[in-house]
């Protein structure tokens, strides 16, 4: 009788339902990959539009309507996004206005928010 040498039909099935197990499993890694990479790139361009926006109030003068105590919005944000700016006049020192910067998005049905702060002063 001969030795016979090759794989058996339940060996072959065994190494394909591991292999379909271990590539679900990636697919299942890809998909979560993706939506963290739609959520990074969505709070760095927050981030981005409030430093924009901050940049812009700091530069300029101390008596700008933009500047009055209170809270603003921007007339036309970004697609998706919606900026908002409060400033508080005289809130830790005198002859300074402290401006907080709210960028909003919402993710997966969630609001985010980026919010940075800072304070002008009068000279």
């Amino acid at each position: 009788m001969k030795t016979q040498y090759g794989f058996t039909i339940l060996e072959v099935t065994i190494a394909v339902s591991i292999l379909s197990v271990g590539l679900l499993a990636v697919a299942a890694m890809q998909a979560s990959a993706l939506k963290a990479t739609a959520g990074a790139y969505r709070a760095t361009e927050s981030s981005a539009w409030a430093q924009d926006r901050m940049e812009l109030l700091l530069s300029l003068p101390y008596g700008d309507p933009a500047l009055a105590p209170g809270g603003h919005s921007d007339s036309s944000p970004p697609p998706g996004y919606t900026i908002t700016w409060n400033v508080e006049q005289g809130a830790f020192v005198a002859g300074t206005k402290r401006l907080t910067v709210t960028v909003s998005w919402e993710d997966r049905g969630i609001m985010r928010n980026t919010v940075l702060s800072c304070m002008k002063s009068r000279l």
